[in-house]
């Protein structure tokens, strides 16, 4: 297995990023059972976090589909630019985004959500930046020179 490396004629290897997720998510369960909302279990700001976290959760699997079935088998082969990769260069990041900041509203912690949804974000955005220097050797003449998202 390669290591890491910054190299940009090697792809990036996402050991790490699989890793940080991991410890985010047993980070994530661990508050959960410690932490209870300061809400009763029947308030109404409480079900309402529920249902926004609900519909970002399904925004967030109809996005991954959506990215994913665009992309196809073709990541790290094309460059694709089209559907989902015209909105913003890292849709699967994007929409992963959607689904751990909903994860943490439909438990009921405003707190946990914006923790969780940083610390995700922080760990897509070192994965992106690794993955455009790569992407950007392999296809440094077809790259669009708009500004990225």
């Amino acid at each position: 297995m390669m290591a890491y490396t910054t190299s940009s004629d090697r792809p990036f290897k996402q050991k790490r990023r699989i890793w940080a997720l991991w410890l985010l998510t047993v980070a994530f369960v661990t508050f959960q059972l410690i932490a209870h909302p300061g809400f009763g279990p029947e308030s109404l700001f409480l079900t309402l976090l529920a249902q926004f976290g609900t519909l970002l959760i399904a925004f967030g699997i109809i996005g991954r589909i959506w990215s994913t079935i665009y992309i196809g088998g073709r990541k790290n082969c094309a460059l694709v630019t089209q559907g989902p990769y015209s909105i913003t260069r890292n849709p699967l990041c994007l929409f992963s985004l959607s689904m751990i900041s909903g994860v943490c509203l439909v438990f009921g912690s405003l707190l946990f959500t914006g923790m969780f949804t940083l610390l995700a974000y922080l760990v897509f955005r070192y994965t992106a930046k690794r993955e455009a220097v790569y992407l950007s050797h392999l296809f440094a003449q077809e790259i669009p020179s708009s500004p990225s998202p």
